[in-house]
């Protein structure tokens, strides 16, 4: 269980980092991407560079405890952060966004961050 647990968490992490820097070189398609398109030449662009910075961040919480072997830190870690997933879910519903970017991929991103947190407690 903790490998399953483990590659979860890693993918995760890994897309966060992607998703971190898109908002800061193309914030105009990652926002597009998130579900709720946005101006980075307007107000938005300051918080679009927010959302990268803060998404790099949440990679690292997710990799610093995997390489240091703390599996069941990075699964509460994991736990916490799907509520964001859950959160940027319904900020897309309630915006009008895409249904389908809606659940496949903030819903869908949290229930995975559920699953390898709980693969990663009980491993």
């Amino acid at each position: 269980m903790t490998i399953a647990g483990t590659v979860i968490a890693a993918v995760i992490s890994a897309a966060l980092v992607w998703i971190g820097i898109r908002f800061l070189v193309v914030p105009r398609a990652a926002a597009a991407g998130y579900g709720i398109p946005a101006d980075p030449d307007g107000d938005a662009g300051t918080y679009l560079s927010v959302k990268g910075n803060r998404d790099l961040a949440c990679a690292l919480m997710i990799a610093v405890p995997l390489i240091l072997g703390a599996h069941t830190v990075a699964g509460w870690i994991l736990f916490a952060g799907s509520v964001a997933a859950f959160a940027d879910c319904l900020t897309v519903l309630r915006r009008g966004g895409p249904k389908i970017v809606a659940y496949a991929v903030h819903a869908g991103t949290g229930v995975l961050a559920v699953v390898g947190g709980l693969l990663l407690l009980l491993g």
